[in-house]
């Protein structure tokens, strides 16, 4: 079930009276709803009442909350109650069973809590899992309660290639059979997302496949598999990696500092220099993949590019966390100009730098109106992105 994670101060939710950790039981007319049930109630219902039920510390409230569609300069914005959900991990409460899945055997209703997964009891979701994967290829029998009633179901767990190959729960899958990705339509679907996965052993049922993988994302080494596909592609289903494993939302966390100090300058010049380099090599890397994906027609990764009021944005969070934070931060942006201005591209020292190149191999200058045909397409191209990200930026806080 959907639990409200956060609850966004002066936004309707709060007005309404909910509060961080409750559980949704009822939203509109739907019982025990799914995030993409409440997403749907809430664009239906803009500026209309909402009657919703949560639970709060074993009682249950009865509110009315409001959709209402925030400030947007451009465009029709979404409606938004201000809460940011968060899946219920206290207790095993079913909110919905996919029709023709496994579970749906069991023929259990919604709002059920699971008591029990082959002999083994579960107290949250994480028991439940464990539970799951170590019956992987069994039929095995589900108690559940509904209400104040009790019962039980069978149903038979399937087998994939991560029990197959003892998979680890970070693994990282880097080819099937010789191959990375897999055409569906316009569609690329590339290793290491679940869909590429099953839909390359979908590929080859009633085969047996090398499968290529990391352990870990750090790992480099791979490691490999042979694993046979069921000819009626019943593992083809990689379902353990579409369970999320995330920790209790109740249990702080904090980031994982490390210091590094020297007390030699020259060594510190070292240090710096070596982490410049490192920021280099990842700002390269960077804009390869943007204009490999713009190649491709994805516009997905443009959209963590800033401008200069971005930038300011940026320059003022750091600013508030400290010095040492802001001085990183304008190290950063100098390492970040300094690739941008090397770009091969006309108006940028990059530019002349191919045109330089080109008169070496030449052995004479580009004409005088090809420089000046590629410097004003550039400059004009440098001044459209200008406009546009500062657009986008405006436009972000604005809204």
């Amino acid at each position: 079930r959907c639990e409200a994670g956060t609850v966004l101060p002066g936004q309707p939710a709060d007005k309404a009276g909910v509060r961080a950790g409750d559980v949704i039981v009822q939203w509109g007319t739907i019982p025990n709803p799914v995030f993409t049930e409440i997403v749907e109630t809430i664009q239906a219902n803009v500026d209309r009442p909402v009657p919703v039920v949560v639970e709060r510390n074993g009682k249950q409230i009865d509110l009315v909350v409001m959709p209402q569609r925030p400030f947007h300069l451009v465009g029709t914005p979404k409606a938004q109650v201000g809460i940011a959900f968060v899946n219920e991990d206290a207790r095993p409460i079913v909110a919905q069973v996919a029709d023709g899945s496994p579970a749906s055997a069991l023929k259990m209703p919604r709002g059920s809590q699971i008591l029990e997964v082959a002999g083994t009891p579960t107290g949250t979701w994480f028991d439940v899992l464990h539970a799951l994967r170590a019956a992987a290829g069994q039929t095995i029998t589900v108690r559940y309660r509904t209400g104040n009633v009790e019962a039980e179901g069978r149903m038979t767990v399937p087998s994939s290639v991560v029990d197959a190959l003892n998979l680890p729960p970070l693994v990282l899958v880097t080819s099937i059979a010789g191959e990375n990705r897999l055409t569906q339509g316009d569609e690329v679907l590339r290793l290491p997302a679940v869909s590429a996965i099953q839909g390359l052993l979908e590929k080859h049922k009633g085969e047996t496949v090398t499968v290529e993988y990391q352990t870990a994302p750090d790992d480099p080494q791979i490691h490999r598999g042979e694993f046979t596909v069921a000819a009626d592609g019943s593992n083809t289903d990689p379902w353990q990696m579409r369970v999320l494993l995330l920790p209790p939302s109740n249990v702080p966390f904090k980031h994982a500092q490390t210091l590094v100090r020297v007390n030699n300058p020259l060594t510190a010049l070292g240090l710096g220099a070596r982490q410049t380099g490192s920021v280099l090599v990842e700002m390269y890397r960077l804009v390869t993949t943007i204009a490999k994906n713009l190649a491709q027609g994805d516009t997905s990764t443009v959209q963590h590019v800033s401008g200069p009021v971005g930038i300011v944005g940026f320059a003022v969070e750091r600013a508030k966390l400290g010095y040492v934070e802001l001085l990183s931060f304008l190290a950063f942006l100098s390492v970040n100009l300094a690739v941008i201005n090397f770009i091969p591209f006309p108006v940028v020292d990059g530019g002349l730098m191919v045109f330089l190149i080109i008169e070496k191999i030449k052995g004479k200058p580009l004409s005088l109106k090809t420089q000046m045909v590629a410097t004003l397409v550039g400059l004009a191209t440098i001044i459209l992105v200008f406009v546009l990200v500062t657009f986008k930026d405006i436009t972000n806080m604005l809204s």
